[in-house]
């Protein structure tokens, strides 16, 4: 299913309800023709407004308890107070998207996309008896499942807030995937993880984003974003099945990287075209662009087939817990920053559909 651009923007808003608002004006109340309904990314508060995270979200998701530690969170029997409150987070935006996206608001066709952590970075980012889940198979397994079952649950419940005629995206962030793949620290130097397979990598997504699409709530599109990924485990992610998979714009700056692009395109695959907003203005949107067509020239894929192809994302700010870290700490954009974001990469979307 085609998207055409959606965006990857923690804020800096003070409370739910006005990032909520500020995403309706970002998104739904915008002139800009792209040839498809918007997607409104359901809001995420940036680190120094919330105390928890991603990582946290999705557990509180699946219903998975959390205790804080100094490196991060770790599986208990019992939900911390901060836990605790994480849940009221979830308990908080599911409330919000009823009261404010209800009763046809975003319009026939409209979507809403639920940003949610993947299964590889719940499992490096949370530890169990003083390592990474990962570290631990069984530990590991019923992490996802899970971890997927709620996530699904979640997905469920918002498509029925917003009501028949609303498509409801997943996108599953795993910005610890690279750490997976490389082979995680430990709790000391001499103990660290062994790196996992890029085949079971592929193949618990696969699972995972199966669980989480499954059901009969209307039509749902998935979305993984790996962050960047080497181009060898970038290609392996095509068999994880995903609606979308987001790919760096700077990837295709490197022979490995666009060749890696543009053997998924050749397979079938759906991209999102990750954008980095540092530095651009709206003046910026033809660049971004004319950019994108000259490399589709390049694949010498058929011109006609790009916008049904590739979709247009703004990447996530500088500074957010893509690859290491406890998942706690992610940057954010002021209202402003996210709006001059949005508005770029929406007049580009609007341009490429144009033409």
């Amino acid at each position: 299913m085609r998207l055409g651009w959606w965006e990857d923007s923690p804020t800096t808003h003070r409370s739910l309800r006005e990032a909520m608002t500020s995403a309706l004006t970002r998104t739904v109340d915008v002139d800009e023709d792209t040839g498809v309904p918007p997607v409104l990314s359901l809001p995420r508060l940036a680190d120094g407004v919330v105390e928890h995270g991603m990582t946290a979200l999705g557990a509180a998701m699946g219903q998975i308890p959390l205790h804080p530690t100094p490196r991060g969170w770790e599986l208990d029997a019992h939900a911390s107070l901060r836990f605790r409150r994480a849940r009221g987070h979830v308990r908080e935006l599911l409330d919000l998207t009823g009261e404010m996206l209800g009763e046809g608001r975003l319009g026939e066709g409209g979507r809403v996309m639920v940003h949610v952590p993947g299964p590889w970075t719940v499992g490096a980012q949370v530890e169990y008896r003083g390592r990474p889940v990962v570290a631990d198979r069984p530990a590991f397994r019923d992490t996802a499942l899970t971890l997927a079952a709620g996530v699904a649950d979640a997905r469920r419940t918002v498509a029925g807030l917003v009501g028949p005629g609303c498509g409801v995206v997943v996108a599953v962030h795993e910005p610890a995937l690279p750490g997976v793949v490389a082979g995680l620290p430990g709790p000391t130097r001499w103990d660290g993880v062994d790196p996992v397979d890029r085949g079971v990598v592929a193949a618990v997504l696969r699972r995972f984003l199966g669980t989480v699409g499954s059901g009969d709530a209307g039509e749902v599109t998935t979305v993984l974003d790996p962050g960047a990924v080497d181009p060898a485990v970038l290609t392996t992610l095509g068999e994880a099945g995903a609606g979308r998979l987001v790919v760096p714009e700077a990837t295709v700056a490197t022979t490995a990287g666009a060749d890696a692009v543009g053997a998924l395109i050749g397979d079938g695959q759906g991209i999102g075209w990750a954008v980095d907003p540092a530095g651009r203005a709206v003046a910026d949107a033809d660049d971004v662009a004319r950019a994108l067509i000259r490399q589709w020239d390049r694949w010498t894929f058929a011109p006609g087939d790009l916008t049904s192809t590739v979709d247009l994302v703004v990447a996530g700010p500088r500074g957010s817990a893509r690859g290491v870290g406890d998942g706690r700490a992610v940057a954010g954009r002021t209202p402003a920053e996210a709006a001059e974001a949005a508005a770029l990469v929406r007049t580009a979307a609007a341009l490429l559909h144009r033409n």
